[in-house]
């Protein structure tokens, strides 16, 4: 990262700047494909979702729109975990905006907190309201180093106040799994206004929850503080589980609903919540239908003149604790007559107002679930079309396994003939390598025997090379005792002759042999034949 750039973000903790995204293109057009980013329908050709580059953090903005977002960063886990979807709800965008915090730089344990929040005032049927959340939970940076460098943002319950448990589970890999979403084309994002504003931070900030002002329970306007109330009465002493409430939504709505019992509207749950002044409890703001009480001049019921409410002195609510009814029948009937002596006319169309404000309230809720209901039948109808050809399929499917089944029968069949085969030959085999080693083990004794010889030989040549040169020697001594017996026979008999035949003529005579009929000299270097 160029200088210049790395001092947009010296204000972030290291252990974001670190950690890069090991989400690739592949795993988040699967993701998409599941429905769980944008719940399927219009929204899945609205929107792409992108890998993070190299060298891109969470943390980054995209230089070339840093005034106009054109990106948002998201982490897995607020889909595939908590069941947040695109676009983000009224409530979550407020709340954002509220808390001056983008949605990637929320921790995970946030998240479930805003989640289910959401899902128990739905299923009572109370107003959403970022005051009100964050009048329960407090917003802080979990990092270690405080203001010189900000990480993720968490939330704490505050004081008194607590409805959830912490949970259960541990986020560790979160930081690295993070990726962009994309308008396609010029579609305009859910997090731009028409004027092309940001309706909440898209990038980080540094000002994440520092710049915010601290909701207190007196700041709340009194429908808010209603709703406070009524979450610490019921939930105060029995936390819920987030996990369960995320994990298992519809078996966690009965059992909410039944923690509720039977104060199922806002105005009862109130009237439970507020103790009675006579033992010093607060004093609302706002009526109860069915509850009224005196002026603050007053310290008795049944007041034959109570005082008109006004903003700056709010009229009390007179109810009954539940140490002075009992749960009998006369108990209840004790609390009516009671009920009735106090009910003031002049009183009843401020109550009549706030119901009507919640009626309203109600109806403007309803109107993205009946969308949502148009938008859930298109894909019940998708999903009744992709069943009947996942049927065709089975059937194709069926068949292609009764077939498979038949030739794989009929190849162990094979595989059974070729064994027994095998084995066949492998006997014919172990006999013929039997054969062939006897027959092996003959011929080498035939070769010991023939070596053996052959050294006998070869030493009765070895004898008979030495005793050439003697042979040789005497060959020579005999041929010259031969030539010289022979000269002198020669001698002896010339002088016979002369003796005996003095006119022969022995000059032919000599050492020559007849062959053919002619005479034919012998060497005398060699002996005679």
């Amino acid at each position: 990262m160029p200088y210049e750039v790395s001092l947009l973000y010296r204000w972030v903790s290291p252990d974001v700047l670190g950690a890069p995204s090991i989400l690739n293109q592949g795993y988040l057009d699967e993701l998409k494909g599941t429905g769980v980013i944008f719940g399927g329908g219009e929204l899945e050709r609205r929107y792409r979702v992108e890998a993070a580059r190299r060298g891109e953090r969470a943390c980054y903005m995209n230089l070339d729109h840093p005034t106009k977002p054109h990106w948002l960063w998201v982490n897995e886990v607020m889909f595939t975990k908590f069941g947040i979807r695109v676009p983000f709800t009224d409530f979550q965008q407020r709340l954002l905006r509220r808390a001056c915090v983008a949605p990637s730089q929320l921790h995970p344990n946030a998240w479930a907190s805003i989640r289910c929040f959401e899902l128990v005032t739905e299923w009572l049927e109370l107003p959403q309201e970022p005051e009100v959340f964050m009048c329960l939970f407090t917003f802080y940076s979990a990092n270690t180093q405080g203001k010189t460098k900000k990480g993720y943002m968490s939330v704490r319950p505050t004081k008194y106040r607590k409805i959830f448990c912490l949970f259960e589970d541990s986020f560790h890999d979160f930081k690295v799994r993070y990726f962009k979403i994309l308008p396609v084309g010029e579609h305009r994002p859910f997090w731009l206004s028409l004027e092309r504003e940001g309706r909440f931070p898209s990038y980080w900030t540094d000002r994440a929850g520092f710049d915010v002002t601290p909701v207190t329970y007196k700041g709340l306007r009194a429908e808010q503080r209603d709703t406070v109330d009524v979450l610490a009465a019921l939930f105060a002493k029995n936390n819920l589980a987030p996990k369960a409430l995320l994990g298992s939504p519809e078996e966690a709505r009965k059992e909410v609903v039944t923690m509720a019992g039977n104060n199922v509207f806002l105005n009862r749950l109130c009237g439970l919540v507020r103790p009675s002044p006579s033992v010093g409890a607060a004093v609302p703001t706002t009526p109860v239908v069915g509850h009224a009480g005196s002026g603050p001049s007053s310290t008795a019921r049944g007041s034959a003149q109570p005082a008109q409410p006004t903003p700056a002195q709010p009229t009390p609510i007179v109810t009954i604790t539940p140490e002075e009814g009992s749960s009998n029948d006369g108990g209840r009937n004790i609390e009516a007559q009671e009920v009735l002596q106090d009910y003031d006319p002049a009183k009843s169309f401020r109550w009549v107002q706030w119901a009507l404000l919640k009626s309203a309230t109600i109806i403007k809720s309803i109107e993205p679930r009946l969308t949502m209901m148009d938008e859930a039948e298109r894909r019940n109808q998708r999903i009744v079309g992709d069943l009947k050809a996942l049927n065709l399929q089975k059937v194709v499917l069926e068949e292609q396994l009764k077939d498979a089944t038949a030739a794989k029968e009929k190849l162990e069949g094979d595989l059974r003939s070729t064994e027994k085969n095998l084995e066949v030959l492998r006997q014919k085999k172990d006999e013929e390598v039997a054969t062939v080693q006897s027959r092996v083990k003959e011929l080498e004794s035939e070769v010991q025997k023939l070596k053996d010889s052959v050294a006998s030989e070869k030493a009765r040549a070895d004898l008979a090379v030495g005793k050439i040169p003697a042979l040789e020697k005497q060959r020579d001594e005999n041929a010259e005792d031969a030539k010289a017996a022979v000269a002198a026979t020669e001698g002896v008999l010339k002088a016979q002759l002369a003796v005996l035949v003095p006119n022969f003529d022995t000059s032919q005579i000599g050492f020559f042999k007849v062959v053919d009929g002619k005479v034919m000299d012998i060497p005398m270097d060699s002996p005679p034949s």
